[in-house]
């Protein structure tokens, strides 16, 4: 069985919007990379998100955004709220592997990716770091 604590971290809110293009907003709360050993890439966590598709309209708590592309407006930094459109998608969590039921039966949430157009809505007074840092953090 799944624990509530567990459902509350699938973002079924976004289950609508899979496959749209869609516009969010919301805060930058930090930079940090991707998980693989392969290939780091940049991430933006973003909190007290805005989704948009035409005329509905969800919250979401928070969303990790991975950067493929350095996109056009690097001085982003960690307070400001900015808008972007994104593609909305369903991924596989990776198991907790403290049971064979975690393996066995795979969970899947939501998110976005493929960002662009990062336009910022009001800008933080004191910029701690910028997306400029996160990448070079990666390189």
């Amino acid at each position: 069985m799944i624990s509530n604590k567990t459902r509350r971290r699938i973002r079924n809110e976004l289950l609508p919007f899979v496959g749209k293009r869609v516009s969010v907003r919301g805060k930058i709360k930090a930079f940090g990379t991707t998980r693989s050993p392969f290939s780091k890439k940049p991430t933006i966590l973003i909190t007290n998100v805005t989704v948009r598709y035409l005329d509905k309209k969800v919250k979401v708590d928070h969303l990790w955004v991975a950067i493929k592309r350095i996109p056009e407006n690097m001085d982003i930094a960690v307070g400001d709220v900015v808008s972007f459109e994104a593609d909305v998608v369903k991924y596989k969590l990776l198991p907790d592997f403290k049971t064979k039921d975690d393996i066995l039966h795979p969970r899947y949430n939501y998110g976005v990716e493929n960002p662009k157009s990062f336009k910022i809505i009001k800008r933080t007074a004191e910029p701690s770091m910028t997306l400029r840092d996160a990448f070079l953090r990666v390189l």
